[in-house]
């Protein structure tokens, strides 16, 4: 069958929260993470198989580009070993919850503290930083919403930031929140999902459409022949090797 249903409840597991994130693990285990409640594992036949030791409040499970595994709850960054459930932490900020992560490949990470904007933590040298819409620097911009809901790195090395009023994009290297000559798209928009294709365009998800941004205008366009998901949350996007796109909706 091309799909199926891995319950924790049908094996009789009661997990007291929902599953917020999950990650792939080695010899086939899938990683999740349950909203207070630790980290499961399911083996590659769906059956859960590890419930390892983990932060409390967990919300967050990533693995990142070199293998390793990060924790984020609202205490901050752990760095985690699920195999045997030793964790350390990292990072020590408090917000709502993380519900974003994505790293360089280099050993900087990038983590959404939501309500609180966004930071980056060097793996290697260890400095912290943290970006908030209440940063004033005229020179090199701002995030314009702290409700950070998807981060993405492109091929470029930049990082595409989606908040719950709007789009920003941010250089590393620059530390500049306008490497494109703008500081904020699509404002008032939701932006739920991000994806480069194999063009390495950017398209953007949000809670009324599909969007593609546009290089040669710097503005960020209703997707061309997507009017079918005006209107819709695009939760997803993934593109296949055809090069078609798929677009998973709150409505199918």
């Amino acid at each position: 069958p091309q799909f199926s249903t891995w319950s924790l409840s049908a094996q009789n597991v009661k997990i007291g929260g929902s599953v917020t994130s999950f990650c792939q693990g080695d010899e086939g285990m899938t990683w999740l993470a349950v909203q207070n409640n630790g980290v499961y594992g399911f083996d590659a036949t769906g059956n859960m198989v590890a419930h390892p030791a983990a932060p409390v409040k967990t919300y967050s499970i990533y693995r990142d580009k070199g293998g390793s595994y990060w924790i984020g709850d609202d205490d901050g960054v752990y760095s985690y070993q699920p195999a045997t459930g030793t964790y350390t932490k990292v990072v020590d900020f408090e917000s709502d919850y993380i519900n974003a992560i994505t790293d360089d490949g280099r050993g900087t990470l990038f983590f959404s503290t939501y309500s609180k904007g966004f930071c980056s933590y060097d793996v290697n040298t260890k400095v912290f930083r943290h970006f908030s819409m209440n940063d004033n620097d005229p020179r090199r911009g701002r995030l314009h919403n702290n409700w950070v809901m998807v981060m993405m790195l492109d091929s470029r090395g930049l990082l595409w930031i989606g908040t719950s009023s709007n789009l920003s994009c941010y250089d590393p290297v620059r530390g500049s929140f306008k490497p494109l000559g703008w500081e904020v798209l699509l404002e008032g928009k939701t932006i739920t999902s991000l994806y480069e294709d194999h063009d390495h365009q950017i398209i953007i998800g949000t809670d009324m459409g599909l969007y593609l941004y546009n290089r040669q205008t710097a503005k960020a366009d209703p997707y061309p022949g997507a009017e079918a998901l005006v209107g819709k949350m695009i939760s997803g996007i993934e593109q296949d090797q055809f090069g078609d796109l798929w677009c998973s909706t709150t409505l199918g």
